[in-house]
């Protein structure tokens, strides 16, 4: 028997094909201070270990176990929340994100900080998926070209995130810094007003259990989540290495110089608006993307080196390019294949995006330790030039 989440009458999605200017910008700008949120902490990883007297392990998991309950939540928000209204959504959001991030400023026990980035975790996904889910509504082509617009809103965060936190630690207490993010998070809210009222469903009607089999028991489905767990754990992977790396070889131990290594995010942003283009250049069939996991892998390769200051530099560059000529076109792709139920195969791709970032991530700290940072990386590497081979493969036809 199938289980239902309603047994309400599926409620028939309307199509909403446009999108002013002023809402996808208030949209964006919310995906863009919650990714500050998400990745400010990873450039301030040596002070934690300083300040709490950690391992870089324990330190590492500040920064990473917010993605164990993003690569959960999204799948379950697609799923669970069903018809609700974008609005209200991102507002309770990013209420529930600003008092969370607030009450960083007034803790100091590493468990209390631990948990309270497990519930940043818990509340991250729900802007995401709710801002996915509406500029996917959209349609067509430039539904594509705005489901790019919104990964160049995550590049800008990361890469300000780190920026800001890594100058800003650099003057102020963290726990002014907090303090900061929570006041830019609730001053946004008035603004998301301006998002449209129509009713703009996740899904056409509630998915049941069997549905939900069916569609991950597909080829296609299970291949592009798999290449972007893939794809995202070993770049996750990767970055949340770089600071520990950095104090090894006496690259500069302060936040501000770990932040000025991340500049490499702005390539990310352009290819990441121009990633349709480029793959249409290339002649779909995957290429294009199956180049980015190539570029991926050779840039880790060439972060094994210690020859001079340069190559982290150039391993973040790689790596952000190789991610952006990817990523943009696996989640344009997936919400494609079932257009009805754009949240869930939304929350099924950025589900399987995260579980690769917490599982490589908890590997490669791991394999730091046991095994040294130049076979963590060959490791990763060979990773990376699998998941072009099953690129390839998904785009075949």
């Amino acid at each position: 028997m199938s289980q239902h989440l309603s047994t309400s009458r599926p409620v028939k999605a309307q199509p909403h094909t446009h999108i002013s200017t002023l809402e996808l910008g208030v949209l964006l700008s919310a995906v863009v201070l919650c990714y500050c949120v998400l990745y400010g902490p990873q450039v301030i990883l040596n002070q934690w270990v300083s300040q709490y007297n950690l391992s870089t392990e324990w330190a590492s998991a500040l920064v990473y176990i917010t993605l164990l309950p993003m690569s959960l939540a999204p799948l379950s928000y697609g799923y669970l929340l069903g018809q609700k209204y974008t609005k209200k959504l991102i507002m309770g959001s990013l209420v529930g994100l600003a008092v969370i991030t607030l009450g960083l400023a007034f803790v100091q026990s590493p468990k209390l900080i631990l948990g309270l980035r497990f519930l940043q975790g818990l509340v991250l996904p729900i802007v995401m998926t709710s801002v996915m889910s509406r500029l996917s509504s959209v349609g067509g082509l430039l539904g594509k070209k705005l489901i790019s617009f919104y990964l160049c809103a995550t590049v800008i965060g990361g890469l300000a995130g780190r920026l800001v936190t890594g100058y800003f630690s650099q003057w102020y207490a963290l726990e002014t810094l907090w303090m900061v993010w929570a006041l830019l998070l609730l001053i946004h809210i008035p603004f998301i007003q301006v998002i449209s009222k129509h009713h703009v469903p996740f899904n056409r009607g509630q998915i049941n259990l069997d549905q939900l089999t069916a569609i991950i028991k597909q080829r296609q489905v299970q291949l592009t989540l798999v290449t972007s767990a893939l794809m995202f754990g070993v770049f996750a992977a990767a970055l949340n290495l770089l600071p520990i790396r950095a104090n090894e070889l006496g690259l500069g131990h302060d936040s501000s110089s770990i932040a000025n290594r991340y500049w490499g995010y702005l390539c990310g942003a352009l290819v990441a608006l121009n990633a349709q283009t480029l793959d249409r250049t290339f002649g779909y069939q995957g290429r294009f993307p199956a180049l980015g996991m190539l570029i991926i892998s050779g840039s880790l390769l060439w972060g094994t080196l210690t020859l001079s200051y340069a190559p982290l530099y150039i391993m973040v560059l790689g790596l952000c390019l190789g991610l952006f000529m990817t990523h943009p076109i696996l989640a344009a792709y997936i919400t494609q294949i079932h257009p009805n139920e754009r949240g869930l195969m939304s929350g099924l791709y950025v589900s399987a995006y995260y579980i690769g970032g917490v599982i490589f991530s908890g590997l490669a700290s791991l394999g730091l330790s046991h095994f040294g940072w130049g076979w963590t990386l060959y490791t990763l590497a060979i990773i990376a030039s699998l998941a072009s081979v099953l690129l390839l493969k998904l785009f075949k036809n």
